[in-house]
């Protein structure tokens, strides 16, 4: 019986999971949208100063992101911990300085 309840347990976490996603992928998205459109600002803005030569901001904006995201969740995952507060993010804050001043340096006018 014990074995069971852990089971239904389990069950309704999953169930629980489930339900939650959607919404969590919709928060995410959003979020994710509006650092898009700050950068994609930041680098227009730079082409109208013409420190950057003209490209596709909102598309470099994107790859930034994603970047930054990918280093982000190799980070948590490599961890092991649940507690996201005490996972290190130095090195891969690091890697996305590295290659953020890469592509902007291949950018500048």
């Amino acid at each position: 019986r014990y074995y069971r309840d852990v089971l239904n347990l389990h069950q309704l976490s999953v169930i629980l999971v489930q339900e939650i996603q959607p919404k969590f992928d919709e928060v995410y998205q959003s979020v994710k949208n509006e650092e898009i459109t700050y950068l994609e600002s930041i680098l227009k803005d730079g082409v109208k100063e013409k420190i950057f030569q003209n490209h596709h901001s909102r598309q470099i904006a994107e790859v930034l992101i994603t970047i930054a995201d990918a280093l982000k969740h190799e980070a948590t995952f490599r961890s092991n911990t649940l507690d996201i507060a005490s996972i290190d993010y130095s090195e891969a804050e690091s890697k996305i300085e590295m290659i953020t001043k890469l592509i902007l340096k291949g950018l500048m006018v």
